[in-house]
């Protein structure tokens, strides 16, 4: 996570506790928190004694490094609220560039949507939340929703580069969200059709091993029946019908 202030100055942030407290508020922005429900999503079900109290302390700490950036931490009954001025986090930029998308794809202007998920998944520097999520449940699950949602982001992209014909574009986007998704056989399954799409049978067929492998050393499963389905699509034929990518379950 990192902060900036309206003039491009970086904000440091030390401590994890601090840094949580405000993903935390971030990702509930404009929505009032209560102390106690902050401590459980802070601490889960392990809070200290002097959680209360900590959290008083962390909000101080806040309030003085939030200075200048868009945002500002005020107190309501019981809690707090964190106000933040439009364009300011990029979680918001990044839902409000996929509906764009979306609506694009809906208006049959592919063009334009492929340009507003683009645009969705250069705000992406890694895993969401990826060096503040220890010790915190709801932090975890909070970085796994939006993971899922980018990788939606990603998925739809793919298939709409493959309706413009522009399937090598497709398949490094899926390359690349593979490699950071491994076990997601979604992505292995929409990287398949969108190889075998461009006449790559052989390397569809080699993804499918690959995905096999992943699975079995890492959960020693195999893959899905949809997935299984599919590779002996593309064994009895070097065509997959084209159009939308699989819809198959992700692990």
């Amino acid at each position: 996570m990192e902060i900036h202030r309206n003039d491009g100055t970086p904000v440091h942030l030390a401590r994890l506790k601090v840094r949580q407290l405000l993903a935390l508020m971030l990702l509930n922005s404009g929505v009032a928190l209560t102390v106690d429900r902050i401590v459980t999503m802070l601490w889960s079900d392990l809070p200290p004694v002097s959680a209360r109290g900590n959290v008083k302390t962390y909000v101080s700490m806040l309030r003085e490094k939030l200075a200048g950036t868009g945002a500002s931490l005020v107190t309501v009954p019981n809690g707090y609220r964190l106000d933040l001025s439009p364009g300011h986090l990029d979680v918001a930029s990044f839902d409000a560039l996929r509906e764009l998308g979306t609506m694009s794809i809906a208006g049959g202007d592919d063009e334009a949507a492929v340009g507003h998920l683009g645009d969705a998944l250069r705000l992406w520097r890694g895993s969401a939340l990826q060096d503040i999520v220890e010790g915190s449940d709801v932090l975890s699950s909070m970085a796994e929703l939006l993971n899922e949602r980018r990788i939606t982001v990603v998925r739809t992209l793919a298939s709409t580069l493959l309706r413009l014909g522009r399937g090598p574009e497709a398949i490094d986007h899926l390359r690349v969200a593979v490699s950071g998704n491994p076990v997601n056989e979604s992505l292995w399954g929409d990287l398949m059709v969108a190889l075998c799409q461009e006449g790559r049978r052989g390397d569809a067929l080699m993804a499918y091993a690959q995905c096999r492998a992943v699975l079995s050393e890492a959960l020693g499963a195999e893959p899905s029946h949809h997935l299984a389905s599919l590779h002996q699509r593309i064994l009895i034929t070097d065509t997959v019908p084209a159009g939308v990518l699989t819809a198959s379950p992700s692990r």
